[in-house]
C-alpha cells in the first residue's frame, strides 16, 4: 500500500521565536487577525497553537516588566528613585505633591516633590 501525497502547506509547527513574537503582539493589543497575518499564519492556527500564549501574553508582560522595575527600585542605580517613586504611586497607593519656588536674588527655582501615604481606613 503507498501512502498519499498530502498536498497544501506544511503543518504549523510552534516554537520559542514564535511565541515570544506572539506575546509581544498580543500585549501590544494588536487584533488576532493582525497578529495571524504578521505571523504568516491563519487565525485558526493562531487560536489553536497559541491560544495560551494570547491570552495570557498581555499579563505576563506586564508582570516581567514590574519585576524589572522592583529589581530597579530596589537597586542602588541612578534610576531606582524614579522607580521607587513610580512603584509607590502606581502599586502603593501614594500619591505625589510637587511644589515649585522662586526665591531670590539672583533668581532661583526650587522644585519640591512630596510623595503622600494613603490613608490606611484597615487600621
Amino acid at each position: 500500500m503507498t501512502k498519499k501525497k498530502l498536498k497544501g502547506r506544511p503543518a504549523h509547527e510552534p516554537n520559542n521565536a514564535t511565541r515570544s513574537a506572539i506575546r509581544l503582539l498580543a500585549f501590544g493589543d494588536f487584533s488576532q487577525e493582525q497578529i495571524a497575518g504578521r505571523m504568516g499564519i491563519t487565525v485558526p492556527t493562531l487560536v489553536k497553537y497559541y491560544k495560551q500564549d494570547l491570552s495570557g501574553g498581555k499579563t505576563e508582560m506586564i508582570a516581567a516588566l514590574l519585576k524589572k522595575d522592583v529589581e530597579n527600585a530596589l537597586s542602588e542605580s541612578a534610576d531606582a528613585r524614579h522607580s521607587r517613586h513610580f512603584l509607590l504611586k502606581t502599586r502603593g497607593g501614594y500619591s505625589e505633591k510637587q511644589e515649585v519656588q522662586h526665591s531670590g536674588e539672583p533668581f532661583k527655582l526650587i522644585t519640591r516633590i512630596e510623595l503622600t501615604a494613603p490613608d490606611n481606613d484597615d487600621a
